[in-house]
């Protein structure tokens, strides 16, 4: 075994994630918000920024603005600004959603159109 290859962290993460720079919300009871940058998304999980001071719940549903997706995610991690989250499930807020997800696409719709 090569040296390189010896001293490698395990990689933990089950899906490949990719850099991206999107807008998000993180959503939690039916009115409570606050903005994010969506920094590194897979299918499982995501890397959050979050604004200085900002303090978000261990759960939450988090809204990719640009592509109309909402995650339900809690957190895996928290350091200074960012936060890793794991997703639960998925939801594409483009089409018909189930009444207890009305909410989050007011709240997508809106904040797309501003």
């Amino acid at each position: 075994m090569d040296t390189a290859t010896a001293h490698k962290p395990e990689e933990a993460r089950i899906a490949e994630r990719a850099r991206v720079l999107l807008g998000g919300r993180i959503v939690y009871g039916q009115d409570f918000t606050c903005e994010c940058t969506i920094r590194d998304l897979s299918q499982t999980g995501a890397r959050l920024r979050l604004p200085a001071g900002a303090s978000i719940p261990d759960s939450f549903t988090l809204i990719d603005l640009p592509h109309g997706q909402a995650y339900a995610a809690r957190v895996a991690w928290r350091r200074e600004d960012a936060v890793g989250v794991a997703f639960d499930s998925a939801f594409d807020l483009r089409d018909a959603v189930p009444p207890e997800l009305i909410h989050l696409r007011r709240i997508w719709m809106a904040a797309r159109f501003r």
